[in-house]
Parts: structure tokens; C-alpha cells; sequence
């Protein structure tokens, strides 16, 4: 079923419930499905999120801290539905989406929200193993009659396709989308892709951090939704 935006304050608790409790969390189905892609291998040196596993880590199990979702408080309370045709039965992504294997940006599509200027797209893992959720994906200023994003996007800070779009840096350094790389034998790692109705673009370059997004999107945002997806490292050959 298609992904709900954020309704009220008691759903606003409820998903920051869902967000600690990672080991039991609510998977929701999207709208569509996709096939299994088939076995491949895994990208070798590909980088990853830090394996917690590592004696010389000091890392917590997973972050304890809200994603950004929880952080703002839109002005109206119709949520943005969110969907991925890429996302498969169970929640999962497909493995080309996956940093162990293609890194390739997921296609997603979201609903309309009345007198929106623009859009901002921000994909947070609160499974990793640190002190904050990982950033896998900000993207923002996309135009307001855009309603979807096509697979593969650019690598880039400024974006041709969708138009308007400025890509920001994700938490391994680089613009753009990183995809899932949980650390092995740490589990299902969950993915929050949240879509923000703006009333204006925001003006920010592509270097802004996370914290300085969050600022501008507290006084901007119409409606919020959000899609879950999920993946697990694959197994050693």
C-alpha cells in the first residue's frame, strides 16, 4: 500500500517509536513491486559505512537520534504520498540500488500538494551503527510541478534533470545518492526516504550540511510523507 505522510502528532510518535525500536520496526509495502534482480557481486572496494563490530570502533549499536522528518513541523497536516516502483514485495531495495553493488539512485514518486514552489528529497538510515542517522541522500529546490524522480541521477551538485535540483553531500563526502552498505551481520537496516512540500526554494549551495538544511526547512515546508524501504548486507561468497 502506498506510504502515509505525516498525519498528526500522535502518528508523529508513533513513527519516532518505530525509528528506536529497529529490531521490531513496521515494514510498509509501496504501491508497486519489482522482480528480483538475480544474483551478482558485490563491487569490490567499494567504502562503507564503519563495520561496529571492529575492535576499534566506539561507535553505539545504532543512533538513538530522530531523522529529520520528526524535526519538522509542516503547516498543514495532509501528508505527501510517497512510492518507489524500484522497491520490492517485503520493503526491500533491489541490489543495483545498493553501495555493494551498482550505487545507482532509486527511482520515486510522491503526490501533489497545493501551492508548492518546490521539493526536497533527504534519505536518513537511523540503523548505523553512530551517533546520528547516516545520510544517504539531500536533494532540493526541485521544481514544484515535478513529481518524481527517474532512476540513476547524476552524481552531481547541480542537476539538468529534474530541473532546479541541487544535490547535496551525503555522509561518505560525495554529492548525490550513496546506497545502502550496512555493515555485515548487523541486520536489516532501514531507509526513510522523505519528501518535503516547499513554499519557496531555499536558497543554499550544495555544501550545506544536514543541520543547516533542517533550519530552512522548518520555516518552508507545506506537508511532509515518507517511504521505507530496507536492505541487509549481502552474503559473503
Amino acid at each position: 500500500m502506498p506510504h502515509r505522510g505525516k498525519a498528526d502528532l500522535g502518528e508523529t510518535s508513533r513513527l519516532r517509536n518505530q525509528i528506536y525500536d529497529w529490531a521490531g520496526g513496521e515494514t510498509i509495502l509501496s504501491r508497486d513491486r519489482f522482480g528480483e534482480d538475480g544474483p551478482r557481486t558485490p563491487a569490490p572496494n567499494a567504502p562503507q559505512e564503519e563495520d561496529p563490530m571492529s575492535p576499534h570502533s566506539s561507535h553505539p549499536e545504532h543512533s538513538g537520534e530522530a531523522i529529520t522528518i520528526m524535526k519538522v513541523e509542516p503547516i498543514f497536516q495532509t501528508g505527501v504520498i510517497v512510492t518507489s516502483r524500484a522497491q520490492e514485495v517485503g520493503g526491500k531495495l533491489p541490489d543495483r540500488h545498493s553501495a555493494y553493488f551498482d550505487n545507482i539512485s532509486p527511482p520515486l514518486e510522491w503526490s501533489n500538494v497545493p501551492d508548492v514552489k518546490a521539493w526536497a528529497v533527504i534519505v536518513e538510515d537511523p540503523d548505523a551503527p553512530r551517533e546520528k542517522p547516516f545520510v544517504h541522500w539531500m536533494l532540493w529546490n526541485i521544481y514544484g510541478e515535478i513529481n518524481s524522480l527517474p532512476e540513476g541521477l547524476p552524481n552531481a551538485d547541480f542537476l539538468a534533470t529534474p530541473q532546479g535540483g541541487i544535490q547535496g553531500r551525503n555522509d561518505m563526502g560525495g554529492y548525490g545518492w550513496f546506497g545502502p552498505r550496512p555493515p555485515a551481520g548487523h541486520g536489516l537496516h532501514r531507509y526513510y526516504f522523505q519528501v518535503f512540500a516547499l513554499d519557496d526554494l531555499i536558497e543554499m549551495g550544495p555544501d550545506t550540511p544536514l543541520d543547516h538544511l533542517l533550519n530552512a526547512l522548518k520555516g518552508h515546508t507545506l506537508a511532509t510523507g515518507e517511504m521505507m524501504a530496507t536492505y541487509e548486507a549481502p552474503n559473503p561468497q
